[in-house]
C-alpha cells in the first residue's frame, strides 16, 4: 500500500473531519468556529447542527 493510501485510511478513522492542516477537529473546535462565522453552514466541518450547538452548551 503507498503511503499516500495509508494516510487517506487513517483520516477516515477520524469521521473524516480534517482542519486546513489536515489535523482531525473535535466537535468542539468545530462548533467555535462555527459560531465565530455567525453559524454559516460553510463553516460546519461534516458536523450536524445540533452537534455543534450541544457542544457549545459544554464549551
Amino acid at each position: 500500500m503507498v503511503e499516500k493510501e495509508k494516510k487517506e485510511i487513517q483520516r477516515k478513522h477520524v469521521n473524516g473531519l480534517y482542519d486546513e492542516e489536515g489535523d482531525a477537529m473535535s466537535v468542539y473546535d468545530a462548533a467555535l468556529i462555527y459560531q465565530a462565522n455567525d453559524y454559516n453552514e460553510n463553516y460546519m466541518f461534516g458536523y450536524t447542527h445540533e452537534q455543534l450547538m450541544d457542544a457549545l452548551e459544554m464549551v
